[in-house]
């Protein structure tokens, strides 16, 4: 017994990206002494097992790629001293997009030539769409937390999976959410992103079916000064708007306070990673859609409330909303996990096919279950759409859920 777990610490190393709580030393012992026992039962190659990442780490959404990075490195080596996946020790070999659909095709060609087993992270909405067409052909599993519709085009995107709430539910839970508030006549405004256009669509799709009036402007990722569109939006009548894009929320703001006019605000996740520092007095109007159901004087639940800290102190970054993309992330690594161990293989179809199988479980926090299909590829149930407080926030920096929700 003791040889066993001697064995099994030995090929522990703490290195990088986002996986979860793995195989414990308990279950390796179960198995015959670890990873040789799991090896010979399986198909799966000697060595490390080898996941993908494409990050954008500069240009104007390196903010995202930087905390993805480090978080992703701080979940692996977590889940590698706890085991790995099977038994072996999982490696993360990343790319940096900058920004730009050539380059992500290029770092996407490079993680198939390093005969990655997946990828757990495809880049941002400008270079997605490129980075995930050149891993479809390549048969190799893409989950990730893009909110687009799209994705569920199974057709066309036969091997991507994503753990995030699509952007139709979230529209729905924007304008119910407006309706609660007593909104009447609403503004989308969205910044020329492919984020922005998607979201955009659906908003303008449910206010439709729903006969909410609606008014929309758009200004370029370039602008320095928003105050045009907002002055268009204030005459028209608006008592919300909507911020469906991913840059330029500070100047947003800024325009806001120079005209004197506090409308609610209604935006997404990336209102907590961009410009955050300028919303000021406008915080008090200010909601975001969200995943994580977390009441006011509630405490995360118990393996966030234990994960968020260990990766604060691993990384060095204190982020708000920590807690849902722990979740995610983490999410992701133990999706990855699960299909390779149960399907005793690192082959794309095999790992394909079982993780459009996976229906009703939780990982990360067990209550918080995905339901994936062969024709269904948005794991995150759409019942499970909230909206939450920019400000304040709850433990460790964690958005609380709005009443209305």
């Amino acid at each position: 017994m003791d040889s066993c777990k001697n064995l099994g610490v030995a090929t522990l190393r703490g290195q990088a990206l986002r996986v979860v709580v793995g195989l414990t030393l308990a279950s390796l012992a179960l198995a015959g002494c670890g990873a040789a026992a799991v090896k010979s039962s399986s198909s799966i190659p000697a060595g490390p097992i080898t996941l993908g990442a494409i990050y954008t780490l500069s240009g104007p959404f390196a903010a995202f790629g930087e905390v993805n990075l480090k978080t992703d490195q701080a979940l692996i080596a977590r889940m590698n001293a706890a085991g790995g996946i099977a038994g072996h020790k999982i490696n993360l070999t990343y790319q940096n997009d900058q920004g730009n659909p050539a380059d992500a095709v290029a770092a996407a060609n490079q993680l198939v030539a390093d005969h990655v087993a997946g990828i757990i992270y495809d880049g941002t909405s400008a270079t997605v769409e490129q980075a995930t067409a050149v891993f479809m052909k390549a048969k190799i599993p893409v989950v990730d937390f893009d909110p687009s519709d799209f994705w569920n085009n199974v057709k066309q995107w036969p091997y991507d999976f994503t753990v995030y709430s699509s952007f139709y539910p979230q529209a729905q839970t924007i304008l119910k959410f407006a309706k609660y508030k007593g909104v009447s006549k609403i503004g989308f405004l969205g910044d020329t992103t492919p984020f922005a256009v998607a979201l955009g669509g659906d908003l303008v799709s449910v206010a439709k079916s729903k006969h909410f009036p609606y008014v929309t402007q758009n200004y370029s990722l370039t602008t320095t000064d928003v105050t045009p569109q907002l002055v268009t939006l204030k005459n028209d009548g608006v008592q919300a708007i909507v911020l469906d894009g991913e840059t330029g929320f500070g100047y947003v703001y800024n325009g806001l306070q120079s005209l004197n006019w506090h409308p609610y605000i209604f935006t997404t996740f990336a209102a907590y990673f961009v410009d955050y520092s300028s919303l000021g007095s406008l915080g008090r109007d200010a909601y975001s859609t969200c995943q994580t159901n977390v009441r006011s004087g509630q405490s995360l639940p118990p393996t966030l409330n234990t994960l968020v800290p260990y990766v604060t102190q691993k990384t060095g970054i204190q982020f708000i909303g920590s807690d849902s993309v722990l979740l995610n992330e983490n999410d992701i690594l133990e999706i990855f996990k699960y299909a390779i161990e149960k399907a005793h293989s690192l082959n794309g179809t095999a790992l394909r096919n079982t993780i459009e199988h996976i229906s009703g479980i939780g990982f990360t926090v067990k209550s918080y279950k995905y339901y994936f299909s062969p024709t269904h590829r948005t794991g995150w149930p759409a019942s499970e759409s909230y909206m939450c407080y920019l400000t304040p926030l709850g433990p460790y920096q964690s958005p609380i859920t709005a009443p209305g929700s």
